[in-house]
């Protein structure tokens, strides 16, 4: 019986589960808002705006060298000091008030930085580059600047908002980072690692260090920068921390369906999307954020006083860096930046940028580099001494991934590890196929091949599971099923990532996550007791452990075990010890991630909860029990606990506190946003491995060995095992007809497809 048989009957299955009310029935047919991009209202006004005001764009660079001047006035207490000072000719004086740009060096010299290096900085999943510093100073110019002209348009009788009028206004190419000469090969076969050219008309779209978009209009108090904080009933928002501990507590239950390698899956391909730049300091080093600061860069939480869970006097939180909010940097409201490509791209495996890539690579067989498996001949991802790793020593170190944040958790790891090995095995093997190919070619072509296996696992496995297989055909994810080139690319769309998806809806998979992980061998038996989630954050020493199985266990266990249910609880690990480190006064530092991540969403002007699901297409609430057709009544009580007002929901536990839709994890609103957000994604990426025909694309004959690859054949493949569900994704259930089966039963890619005709 063939897979796609196979994988068609426990579909079939899982649509009998939600038929016999195993899993609740909501929104079977429902239809979502499929158009949700935001664009500022008025953004063509500049000419009005200059004939009512007289405001045009020389008088913005003229603001903009007025702001400049006053950095290098204050001095060294602003953070942006020695970045404009280093372009000053030496001898002159900094506190002279008529520096000009003529006195200056260019500002291009200021944006041309040094190419991206994610850096493992002070904390340790936050991260930033020279690049992003340098498009902070300048974004931040630009919001002095919006501020300066929205308070000289206040209260005019103008026809349309004076913030939203600042969009017609744009900086000068000299202040603008992001519009470079670009020189684009359109026959190139292979993409950049930095995701520059993938679009031939604006080569910039998607590219590292380029903004995030939006779904919705911001919801900044000030509309530009201010962070999200007021009530609707006047007053402030509810402590994150407080709404932490009201609405979520230690996840107990288990899903009925998924697997939990569906997580640390979804986090691996989080870290492939999405890196916020967080800001920093005159060192380099990230903002810190004592209690009770007033740098206007922190957003510290404030505990009460009566939390027993976790006793600190705050947990510290800087705030992410700030961008322009489009690629011609027009003024208006701050925006986020992503520290790497949009693309679905293997950047987690590879880098963002080739010099990162150099450093990953053994340049022999077009290999990567690795280290030897404590557990058997395999390999693990090379060694590397990064500073963020806990109990490390000459025997246990850290390992290196294409991106920082590979330390966090050994099932992170483990995922990292799963890839590394299957870019090696499909290097050897094209080696064997084309001996003449050099390290290059197999390198380039292993490289494609993998992250072409990539997207097919996400596209026909893993998203189908997360948004529902009706929410996939309705925005079109679901791949074709028959030989032929997919045609729906489209350069007109940006596939950037929104600030909702990547500040909320994706990062649903936090309540997925349980305490503690069990390891399996491949013969499917425990092999030990089971990890506590705290024991495997930035600590790899399990790793190095031949007796439990190394990380090849771990991984295996997460195949054999189910994941946490989708219920807005989230485990105690990661709600009260969250990198946590003891201090000798015998005070604690940890954090809250779903505190976190609600802070994240404030600090980002990500709008209520109530107003994107309206965006979506659901009516709005206009009381918390209208929220009854997508919330449960207990968990719509545990909101009206925490918020005075429906519009005060933030929309990060908002969208967790849905009832999933039909046959998928998430709610509605998250649903929504994750399949607009892919979406665009697939139809905004020219090298979308469905894509063709065209000198980038898949032979037909390839893309149909492409289309054999699954998260249960990629782990056969790499890991000794004999026995697998062919939907790693879900639980290996027989109720699920997802019963364990032979590896062999899986197809087999064929590689010899790849056999260049001499």
């Amino acid at each position: 019986m063939s897979f796609l048989v196979k994988f068609s009957i426990v579909i079939f299955l899982f649509i009998g589960l939600i038929e016999s009310k195993q899993i609740p029935k909501l929104f079977l047919n429902y239809e979502f808002n499929k158009d949700l991009d935001y664009s500022p209202n008025n953004s063509n006004k500049s000419i009005e705006i200059s004939k009512l005001t007289g405001i045009n764009n020389q008088i913005v660079n003229n603001l903009f060298e007025e702001a400049i001047n006053s950095v290098l006035i204050e001095g060294s207490s602003n953070r942006f000091w020695n970045l404009f000072s280093d372009l000053l000719p030496k001898g002159l004086n900094f506190q002279d008030s008529n520096i000009t740009r003529h006195t200056r060096q260019s500002n291009q010299n200021f944006i041309n930085v040094s190419p991206l290096k994610v850096q493992a900085l002070v904390q340790l999943t936050s991260q930033s580059s020279p690049e992003a510093r340098a498009i902070d100073a300048t974004s931040t110019i630009g919001l002095s600047v919006s501020a300066n002209l929205a308070k000289k348009l206040q209260g005019k009788n103008f026809d349309f908002n004076p913030v939203d009028a600042l969009a017609g206004l744009k900086a000068s190419n000299e202040f603008c980072p992001f519009k470079t000469n670009v020189n684009c090969n359109p026959n190139d076969r292979f993409q950049t690692f930095d995701g520059s050219c993938n679009n031939l008309q604006q080569p910039w779209l998607g590219k590292t260090n380029t903004p995030y978009k939006r779904y919705h209009e911001p919801a900044y108090d000030d509309k530009l920068n201010s962070p999200r904080s007021s009530s609707v009933l006047g007053g402030e928002l509810p402590n994150p921390r407080v709404i932490s501990r009201i609405i979520m507590s230690d996840n107990s239950e288990f899903d009925q369906v998924v697997s939990h390698i569906t997580a640390f899956f979804g986090q691996f391909l989080a870290h492939d999307i999405t890196s916020v730049a967080v800001s920093t300091d005159n060192s380099g080093r990230i903002v810190d954020c004592p209690c009770n600061s007033g740098n206007p860069s922190c957003m510290s939480v404030i505990f009460p006083s009566n939390d027993n869970a976790l006793r600190m006097s705050c947990m510290r939180f800087t705030r992410s860096s700030a961008a322009f909010s489009t690629f011609d940097c027009r003024l208006g409201h701050r925006e986020q930046l992503n520290l790497l490509t949009s693309f679905i791209d293997g950047t987690q495996i590879y880098g963002p940028s080739a010099s990162r890539s150099r450093e990953l690579r053994s340049f022999q067989g077009g290999q990567l580099r690795s280290s030897p498996s404590v557990v058997n001949n395999r390999q693990n991802l090379p060694q590397a001494q990064d500073g963020s790793c806990r109990g490390t020593n000459e025997q246990v170190k850290c390992f290196a991934g294409g991106e920082g944040r590979v330390n966090e958790n050994l099932a992170l790891t483990g995922m990292h590890t799963l890839f590394l090995r299957e870019h090696n095995r499909i290097a050897t093997e094209l080696s064997r196929i084309n001996p003449r190919w050099d390290d290059e070619r197999l390198f380039s072509e292993a490289r494609k091949i993998v992250v072409g296996i990539l997207q097919h696992i996400v596209y026909h496995e893993w998203l189908p599971l997360i948004v529902g297989w009706n929410t996939a055909a309705m925005f079109d994810l679901v791949p074709l099923n028959d030989q032929r080139y997919y045609n729906g690319y489209n350069p007109n769309i940006n596939p950037s990532l929104s600030g909702e998806f990547a500040s909320a809806a994706f990062r649903f998979g936090h309540t997925l996550i349980r305490s503690q992980i069990k390891k399996f061998d491949g013969n499917g038996r425990e092999t030990s007791a089971p990890l506590s989630i705290f024991d495997i954050i930035f600590r790899p020493a399990e790793a190095y452990n031949p007796n439990n199985g190394g990380i090849d266990s771990l991984v295996l266990g997460l195949l054999n075990e189910a994941a946490s249910k989708y219920d807005a609880n989230v485990a105690d690990a990661l709600q009260n010890r969250l990198f946590e480190v003891r201090l000798g006064d015998g005070s604690v530092i940890a954090v809250d991630l779903a505190a976190t991540n609600i802070n994240r969403g404030r600090d980002h002007g990500i709008p209520s909860y109530n107003s994107i699901r309206e965006k979506c297409g659901i009516k709005k609430a206009t009381s918390f029990q209208d929220l009854t057709d997508t919330i449960r009544p207990e968990k719509v009580s545990l909101l009206a606990n925490a918020y005075k007002h429906v519009d005060d929901i933030d929309l990060y536990p908002g969208g967790l506190s849905e009832t999933p839709v039909n046959g998928g994890v998430v709610g509605p609103t998250f649903a929504c946003i994750i399949a607009n957000q892919f979406r665009d994604l697939k139809k905004g990426d020219r090298f979308y491995y469905e894509n063709g025909p065209s000198p980038t694309a898949f032979s037909l004959d390839q893309l149909n060995e492409i289309k054999k690859a699954s998260i249960s054949k990629t782990v056969c493949n790499n890991f000794d095992i004999n026995m697998i569900q062919p939907n790693g994704f879900m639980q290996p259930l027989s109720s699920l007809n997802n019963g364990k089966i032979s590896c062999n039963w899986l197809p087999n890619m064929d590689l010899s497809k790849w056999r260049e005709q001499l």
